[in-house]
């Protein structure tokens, strides 16, 4: 899969959790508060998509929701939308 979005309730404080296991954003630039934010190397062309909650999705008139989710990345990082809504990260590897 090449990207993935993953809604949260607050995404500058959700991607700080990110940084703990070593996932930064793509170029390295400084995460804006609004707006879709690519997670992960460049090079690997393979991004987690971060969107707060209640953005309109492009091409559709649906509001982003936030629901509980896991998903296990190649390197053993579990990224985690537990059942408060909150994201939590870790290294499974």
């Amino acid at each position: 899969m090449s990207e993935m979005s993953i809604v949260v309730k607050d995404k500058l404080k959700s991607v700080s959790a990110l940084h703990a296991v070593s996932i930064f954003e793509r170029d390295h630039k400084e995460i804006a508060a609004e707006g879709l934010t690519f997670m992960g190397a460049r090079k690997d062309a393979s991004y987690l998509l971060f969107v707060n909650e209640g953005r309109t999705w492009f091409f559709s008139n649906k509001n982003a929701e936030v629901f509980p989710m896991e998903v296990l990345l190649s390197d053993g990082v579990l990224v985690k939308i537990d059942e408060n809504l909150e994201l939590v990260s870790s290294n499974r590897g």
